[in-house]
C-alpha cells in the first residue's frame, strides 16, 4: 500500500511515533555527553544557553507571526522553575550514580508517572492500548533498573551512594513539568513556548552559575 493511499490520520500517527523515536534517540545522547562530562550541571547549563543561540531566529519569526498570550506567563514561570530543579538532581544523579542505572530511572519513572498523573489532574482517558503501553513501559523500566542492574542497585546501596535517589527525584520533576508543560503549551506556539520556559531556565541558573560555577562553564566550553 502507497503511502499516499493511508487515511490521514494514520500518515499523522506514524510521522509523530517516528518523531517521538528520533528525539528519544538525541535525548539519549545528550545525556551521555552529560554523563561524560568533568561537571554535568555547567554542561547542561552551557548546552541551553547554545540551544537558545541556535533557535533565537526561528522563533523569532514564528513569534513575529503568532506572538504570545499573557495566559502562558504562568506556566512558563512555573515550568521553567521546575526545569531548574529537574538539572540540579539530573546533574546531581549523574555524579553520584551510573548512567546505566540512574538515567532509566529517571525517565521511566516521568514516563510512568505523567499518564496516570494526566488522568485526574488533566481528566484525560486513555485507551485500554495506552494502559498496555503503560503497563509494558513499566515493566521494562523494573527489569533494566532493578532486575538488570541488581548488583549495580546493590553497589549503590552498599556504598551509600545516592545516584538512585537523585534519579527518582529527577523522574518525579519531570513528571511534573511534563503536566504544567501540556496545560500551558495549548495558549502558545509550541516551538515559541518551549524556547520561553528555557530561557526562564537559564536565566534562573544564571546568578548561581556567574556567583559559584563560572569557571567550570569555561571549562566545559572549552573541553566540550
Amino acid at each position: 500500500m502507497r503511502w499516499t493511499t493511508w487515511p490521514y490520520d494514520t500518515r499523522v500517527g506514524v510521522v509523530a511515533v517516528g518523531l517521538v523515536l528520533i528525539s528519544a534517540v538525541f535525548h539519549a545522547t545528550w545525556n551521555v555527553l552529560a554523563k561524560r562530562s568533568a561537571d554535568p550541571l555547567a554542561f547542561l547549563f552551557a548546552i541551553s544557553a547554545v540551544g537558545l543561540a541556535i533557535y533565537a531566529v526561528p522563533v523569532a519569526v514564528v513569534f513575529t507571526d503568532v506572538g504570545i498570550s499573557s495566559r502562558v506567563i504562568p506556566f512558563l514561570l512555573v515550568s521553567g522553575a521546575l526545569e531548574v530543579t529537574y538539572v540540579v538532581f539530573l546533574a546531581a544523579a549523574y555524579r553520584n550514580g551510573a548512567l546505566s542505572l540512574t538515567y532509566p530511572i529517571a525517565r521511566g519513572t516521568g514516563v510512568v508517572l505523567v499518564p496516570l498523573l494526566a488522568i485526574p489532574l488533566l481528566d484525560e482517558r486513555p485507551t485500554g492500548i495506552a494502559l498496555a503501553g503503560i503497563a509494558t513501559i513499566l515493566l521494562g523500566f523494573v527489569t533494566i533498573s532493578v532486575i538488570g542492574a541488581r548488583e549495580r542497585v546493590a553497589e549503590e546501596l552498599t556504598q551509600g551512594r545516592r545516584g538512585m535517589l537523585f534519579a527518582l527525584l529527577t523522574g518525579f520533576t519531570i513528571a511534573s513539568y511534563s503536566l504544567v508543560d501540556k496545560a500551558g503549551v495549548q495558549h502558545a506556539n509550541a516551538l515559541v513556548y518551549v524556547y520561553g520556559l528555557i530561557a526562564v531556565q537559564t536565566l534562573l541558573l544564571t546568578p548561581y552559575i556567574v556567583g559559584w560555577r563560572r569557571a567550570q562553564v569555561v571549562s566545559a566550553w572549552q573541553s566540550n
